[in-house]
């Protein structure tokens, strides 16, 4: 599956902060490296159940096992870096 742009409206909702590994990450399908705000993140991972924003902005899409490493209370979801090694999980609301 890859990632595919949705209509800007489209609706989410935060689940949580969880632990992420670079060798082993919770998603595979990283969509931008840098400077992704959630709601531009939330339209380039139209094409998945969740998407997660971490570091200074690195946006992820995936299906499921976002939660593999465990829950986190560490991240600043609504800063400019939410944390290394730690993410913002959203899931789409249908």
């Amino acid at each position: 599956k890859s990632p595919m742009l949705s209509s800007p409206d489209v609706e989410y909702k935060y689940i949580g902060c969880y632990r992420d590994k670079r060798d082993d990450r919770v998603f595979s399908n990283m969509v931008k490296r840098r400077d992704t705000t959630t709601e531009l993140c939330a339209s380039l991972c139209g094409n998945f159940n969740y998407f997660l924003r971490q570091f200074k902005g690195q946006c992820f899409c995936g299906d499921d096992g976002y939660d593999k490493h465990g829950p986190s209370t560490e991240c600043d979801c609504g800063g400019e870096n939410v944390g290394s090694s730690i993410g913002c999980v959203y899931e789409y609301v249908t």
